[in-house]
């Protein structure tokens, strides 16, 4: 049986990067989120445990929307990674809701990410330029870039450049 917990990090370290190397073998994972991790500022890290071994990983981090009306601030999805045969059973929804939910109950006004566009619509994301936000690195395809408003109340009027804080 599946469990979402939240990162020990010298503990789980070893594991999610792990999960990151199988899971994305291209890339060898996420290394810019991986400082991001060490800081610890504000950071969201869970993990997913099938009988005591780290299956999967999901990080939010600091981010902020640049808006004519000042800073708003809310979370990036910086990283999911599933063991690859643990891919298609629902651990990185498991993840990603559990994460959400978390970031819901600290009155987190947004969530950004850059992903798959078939996959984070399921939670409620929608592409930026719907909700009139632009990513913070042109290169990235509209369909791409997306955002999930958690706040509306903060986020009314809201527009502008969106960006994951402390990363160039």
């Amino acid at each position: 049986m599946i469990e979402i917990r939240q990162e020990q990090n010298e503990q789980d370290l070893p594991g999610i990067r792990q999960v990151n190397r199988e899971a994305f073998p291209d890339t060898g994972g996420a290394k810019v989120f991986y400082e991001i991790r060490q800081t610890g500022a504000g950071v969201v890290s869970l993990v997913a445990v099938d009988d005591d071994n780290l299956v999967g990983h999901v990080l939010f981090c600091p981010a902020a929307i640049a808006s004519q009306g000042g800073e708003v601030r809310g979370m990036g999805l910086g990283e999911l990674a599933v063991l690859p045969e643990f891919q298609r059973q629902g651990v990185g929804t498991m993840l990603t809701n559990t994460g959400l939910d978390m970031l819901r109950g600290r009155s987190c006004s947004f969530v950004i990410v850059v992903g798959h566009s078939s996959y984070y619509p399921r939670f409620g994301f929608r592409p930026g330029s719907q909700l009139e936000l632009a990513c913070q690195w042109e290169s990235i395809p509209d369909e791409s870039f997306m955002a999930l408003i958690l706040d509306r109340d903060a986020m009314g009027g809201v527009t502008g450049v969106a960006r994951f804080v402390g990363i160039p």
